[in-house]
């Protein structure tokens, strides 16, 4: 009888790999890095976020995609943002059935504050990491997102997004 072929023991051995991640990725859940995030805010900060970064105006459509929102919640969201000042809903210009969501400059000042926020955390973070480990994260990070793109465009699976959403719309 033959012993495992060198394509087997590769495979043992990424499998292996697997389940090392997956148990560092229980342990960090149980660790509970990031509170977790309330139904009432889910989706805010991404589509503040989507419409600084936008040179047009977005339809409410186009911001549920982007969140990865359902069409209901996304009117809940842009009710919310437009009480606070963060955005501005108004009529499309070109199609008056249309309705358009712009950011106000509060709503820049803000996403401005939550980047440079979420950046001193990371710069603190990265700094414990160390510089030549954090260097080889986003190097691995962005081999991952190549890979992740490569299969998509083949029309083959790519791991599930960690909300669940998949790049669509989500309740």
């Amino acid at each position: 009888m033959e012993g495992p072929s060198k394509g087997d023991a590769r495979e043992e051995e990424l499998r292996d790999i697997v389940h090392g991640l997956f148990e560092e990725g229980q342990r960090m859940m149980r660790l509970k890095p990031m509170p977790a995030m309330q139904d009432s805010v889910r989706g805010l900060g991404a589509v503040t976020r989507e419409l600084c970064l936008s040179a047009r105006p977005l339809s409410p459509g186009e911001l549920a995609r982007v969140a990865h929102v359902s069409d209901a919640r996304i009117a809940n969201i842009l009710k919310v943002l437009e009480e606070r000042g963060v955005i501005e809903r108004r009529t499309a210009k070109a199609d008056r059935r249309r309705v358009e969501v712009v950011v106000t400059e509060k709503g820049r000042e803000e996403e401005r504050r939550r980047f440079q926020e979420g950046e001193r955390f990371m710069v603190d973070f990265f700094s414990e990491l160390g510089v030549e480990d954090s260097r080889e994260f986003v190097r691995i990070f962005r081999r991952i997102n190549d890979v992740m793109e490569r299969r998509r465009v083949e029309g083959r699976e790519v791991p599930p997004s960690p909300d669940g959403c998949d790049g669509g719309a989500c309740a």
